[in-house]
């Protein structure tokens, strides 16, 4: 099984999308806070990415309420 780990992309969509391009092969994507919205810009199937909050979704108004905090 291949992971593709990510974290911190704070809002570099375009970067994300890059990295999922050049690990289509993932079998599943982790991000690991700060810019888990930005998986959705991507390629990468949503049924198959799992996302932890980050420090930085904290201040940010609503952002990652739909995803739990531990």
């Amino acid at each position: 099984m291949q992971i593709l780990v990510l974290s911190d992309s704070h809002g570099r969509a375009d970067l994300v999308a890059r990295a999922v391009e050049l690990c289509k092969d993932a079998d599943v994507l982790l991000h690991l806070g700060d810019g888990y919205k930005d998986v959705k810009y991507s390629e990468f199937p949503e049924e198959k990415s799992f996302f932890v909050r980050g420090n930085g979704e904290d201040w940010l108004t609503n952002a990652g309420n739909d995803i739990p905090r531990e």
